[in-house]
């Protein structure tokens, strides 16, 4: 695993190549994702995956602020969405559900960068999930919690180094 890809996607300053991602890769990472959301009960999450150009692009631009920048030359994108009325936990859930495709991306040697989007809004007002929503065809009683981009990340990411950590952010009791 290449830690410089994994500290650049963690920062969301992921660069992706335009190499193909196998099909046994996706399908790799899509299965720990199910096995997450089985693991939960109640968990209502759902994945709407797209490999298509134009919806990647549309999708960038309905993040807020230019954060679609860093899934915009992924060549997959996956939403991940649940029911906000039936699932109780659904913050919980999500999260979990982004973390193991992150995960296993990692594993893989791929870059999985998630851009949330509940909660957040484009700069004429409208909902970032509004926005995902239209263009994913995903039903109205959805919520899009985040579009994760999905691929090769270029090696040439500027990552900070370790002198930038900020160990005192870190409290051990003894």
């Amino acid at each position: 695993m290449d830690l410089s890809n994994i500290i650049a996607v963690a920062q969301c300053r992921c660069i992706y190549n335009k190499v193909e991602i196998p099909a046994d890769y996706v399908e790799q990472v899509l299965t720990a994702a199910l096995y997450a959301i089985k693991g939960k009960p109640g968990c209502t999450c759902e994945l709407y995956v797209t490999d298509k150009r134009l919806d990647m692009e549309r999708l960038a631009d309905a993040c807020e602020q230019g954060r679609g920048e860093n899934i915009k030359e992924a060549p997959l994108l996956i939403a991940v969405v649940a029911d906000a009325v039936r699932d109780t936990d659904l913050e919980e859930h999500s999260a979990s559900v982004v973390s193991t495709i992150c995960s296993q991306a990692a594993a893989l040697g791929l870059a999985a960068c998630p851009v949330m989007i509940r909660g957040h809004y484009l700069t004429d007002g409208e909902k970032c999930e509004d926005a995902v929503r239209g263009i994913l065809d995903i039903q109205e009683e959805e919520t899009v919690y985040a579009v994760i981009g999905l691929g090769y990340a270029e090696t040439s990411v500027d990552a900070c180094s370790d002198e930038d950590l900020e160990w005192d952010r870190i409290h051990i009791k003894e």
